[in-house]
């Protein structure tokens, strides 16, 4: 009879300790505010190359969307003064020209501008040529 009392005490136990467990989902931050993530790369390749623009998510939340953001202008910058201007394919989303292609040697920013006035450029990179390593 012990043994029936132990497993009735275990089960309300049981159900009483599930009973009590609610997941609280708090919003932290609006998505407004959390940083913009730029990605892409050029290379000495045939492009098109592309470029995404996107909200980041916060970390730690349920929502892993990465929203896509409009910007005013978004331009490729070599360190002869050349610009290519890309051309907003969906929202967020930026490709070259066909015609464009990285050269060996040079070096090129990122330059995006947003509608609301500030603007976000990245450090000059240059491409470096393949090197094949010989084993």
């Amino acid at each position: 009879m012990n043994w029936i009392k132990a497993i009735l005490l275990f089960l309300f136990v049981l159900l009483l300790s599930d009973g009590c467990v609610d997941r609280l989902q708090v919003e932290l931050q609006q998505r407004s505010n959390l940083p913009i993530a730029i990605t892409g790369f050029i290379s000495n390749q045939p492009g098109p190359y592309e470029i995404r623009v996107r909200r980041s998510f916060p970390i730690g939340g349920t929502d892993r969307y990465e929203a896509p953001v409009s910007a005013k202008e978004v331009t490729i910058i070599d360190n002869e003064g050349n610009n290519e201007l890309l051309k907003e394919k969906s929202p967020g989303l930026y490709s070259t020209e066909e015609s464009f292609r990285g050269v060996v040697g040079k070096s090129y920013r990122l330059r995006v501008e947003f509608f609301d006035g500030k603007t976000y450029e990245s450090v000059s990179d240059t491409i470096a040529p393949l090197t094949r390593h010989t084993p």
